[in-house]
């Protein structure tokens, strides 16, 4: 051969993601999408030399929180996502997906699932290719797709229990009979015999069905979920992944992760903005107390996120019970529930009992635009002023000025999962926390959540100094690799995927959230890009070069199968 590498790159800082050794200089070389030898001044000859000069080389980061599934046919780089230096993505998580799935049963699907995605039906339906039934072929159908990323998936419980059961059936009955569970057991098996990453599971309060109803994770028993957890036993790979919230089923949630005997992932502790009913400091002495009992449990510190949203389409609210029913059909349908003095005294009367996870912060809520004329003088104030000016409640004023424009005034809400730099600083750097969730591919017409590891690197550790840079890329990519079982990931050593970022510390930055109309049915997303990333690479080929896409596809799904001894 001409060349000894296929890539070299040359003269950065190697922080390695073990968060034990210290930076170093050090060049990068890279053969067959592995990494090949890591030293100073490696001498071979490389097809590709990579100028790393004051840039940072670390490990891709891997995120284990996503919801691609259905935008990967139509991007092959999951942005925002793959715009922040992340170079393996998660789907199937949340309880989630679309297999195993009958053709007779995909409208259900998409039924049940828009609206916890924020999704138009008619979106998902266009954007998948529907081109299986089980969950192998469903692995095998991404596995064909053009990736920039590394893609692993779990099988989630919604479809199993939908493609047993029956779509109707799964959402309203509990227990199964014998054979019903065995019939999960075993396309649980096939699952993982596929290459699947284990089980994701769901309880969690704000999400519903498009008409208002429970999805199947909702009504599912403890004992059938203890007894698919209790199949990834059998193959020492993957993980639970739970999403809900925990202080109702705390022992049960351990139980998951003992019956497992793997590392669990689960959502999420998230700071409250009103600190009166904040929760987070107990969630967080469980989770750090789970290690300490030798569960290996890890929670999802979820960073604070901006939300942009209108009533048109919302279900923000779902979790406050007087708000979900009237937020529910068409625009007509609510503006007319939304009017009945009866619906609005009972919403104002949950705010004021503290149930659901928005209590009434009107001040925090921000009119961005109106549609009418005569209402564009309350655009950039908020909700809280525009009642004192009103004279009237504020939910009146939320709800009036909304129907007054067809429910298709733009609110804002600053930092809606916290604001508190304190909380959130306590959060991201506890031992039993990781940071990397993006919920990307959900949503996305309400937030972007793919800037996690800019966020982590540049505010949390360039500007506040909370973590050090190897604590840092370990919280992005050796932890929650070492989570799920992504054993040839997540670290740079000789032997490992060449998945790496190569980044301008001082210039690493994300944009204003903003909006874009860039799906192939015209969806509009909230989006931030990235700053500061010299190179991306995957399985050694550069996806990204100072923020433009090379259009290099070589992510590749990887398969629990390619790991299991």
């Amino acid at each position: 051969r001409m060349t000894d590498f296929d890539t070299i790159i040359r003269n950065g800082t190697v922080v390695d993601g073990t968060g034990q050794v210290p930076g170093y200089r050090a060049d990068v070389a890279i053969r067959n999408g592995k990494i090949a030898a890591i030293g100073a001044g490696i001498k071979g000859k490389a097809t590709t030399e990579l100028d790393a000069s004051g840039c940072i080389v670390a490990p891709g980061a891997v995120e284990i929180h996503g919801h691609y599934d259905h935008q990967l046919p139509w991007d092959p780089y999951c942005t925002p996502t793959g715009w922040h230096g992340v170079t393996t993505v998660t789907i199937g998580t949340c309880g989630f997906g679309w297999a195993p799935c009958r053709e007779e049963d995909r409208d259900a699907y998409v039924r049940l699932l828009s609206r916890v995605a924020s999704i138009p039906p008619a979106s998902l339906s266009t954007w998948l290719p529907w081109d299986w039934e089980t969950f192998p072929q469903y692995l095998d159908s991404v596995d064909k797709l053009p990736k920039g990323l590394n893609v692993a998936c779990m099988v989630p419980i919604s479809p199993l229990r939908a493609y047993v059961m029956g779509a109707q059936e799964a959402c309203s009955r509990t227990e199964l009979t014998d054979a019903e569970l065995q019939r999960m057991k075993a396309l649980f098996r096939e699952g993982m015999d596929a290459g699947a990453w284990g089980i994701s599971l769901h309880r969690n309060p704000e999400d519903w069905r498009e008409d208002g109803g429970p999805l199947p994770s909702m009504v599912a028993s403890q004992s059938e979920m203890l007894a698919l957890a209790e199949i990834i036993r059998e193959y020492n790979i993957g993980s639970v992944y739970w999403t809900g919230g925990v202080e109702d089923e705390r022992e049960f949630v351990r139980n998951l992760c003992r019956a497992s005997g793997r590392p669990m992932n689960w959502t999420g502790v998230i700071q409250h903005k009103d600190e009166a009913r904040d929760t987070w400091k107990s969630d967080l002495a469980w989770s750090e107390e789970n290690l300490k009992l030798g569960l290996p449990m890890y929670a999802q510190a979820v960073p604070p996120v901006d939300m942009n949203f209108r009533l048109a389409e919302c279900n923000l609210f779902d979790s406050i019970p007087a708000w979900k029913e009237p937020l529910l059909g068409t625009v007509e349908e609510r503006i007319a529930k939304l009017k009945v003095p009866a619906t609005r005294q009972a919403m104002k009367t949950d705010l004021d009992e503290g149930r659901g996870f928005f209590h009434g912060e009107w001040d925090q809520i921000f009119v961005t635009k109106t549609v009418e004329e005569r209402n564009r003088k309350y655009e950039g104030q908020s909700v809280a002023d525009i009642a004192s000016a009103m004279g009237v409640h504020p939910v009146d004023a939320f709800l009036d000025l909304s129907i007054d424009e067809k429910l298709l005034t733009e609110f804002f809400e600053p930092h809606a999962t916290g604001s508190n730099d304190d909380a959130t600083e306590a959060l991201i750097t506890a031992t039993s926390t990781h940071p990397a969730v993006s919920d990307g591919g959900a949503h996305y017409r309400f937030l972007s959540g793919g800037h996690w590891p800019t966020y982590v690197l540049a505010k949390w550790t360039r500007d506040k100094g909370s973590f050090t840079l190897e604590q840092a890329h370990y919280k992005l990519s050796a932890l929650p690799a070492w989570i799920m079982g992504y054993r040839d990931r997540g670290i740079l050593r000789e032997g490992m995927a060449a998945d790496i970022m190569v980044y301008e510390l001082d210039r690493l930055g994300f944009s204003k959230q903003s909006p874009r109309n860039d799906t192939p049915t015209g969806d509009l997303r909230q989006i931030r890009t990235a700053e500061g990333y010299r190179y991306t690479l995957v399985n050694g080929e550069v996806t990204f070069e100072n923020g433009t896409c090379t259009g290099a596809v070589p992510g590749r799904l990887i398969r629990s199968t390619e790991y299991t001894v």
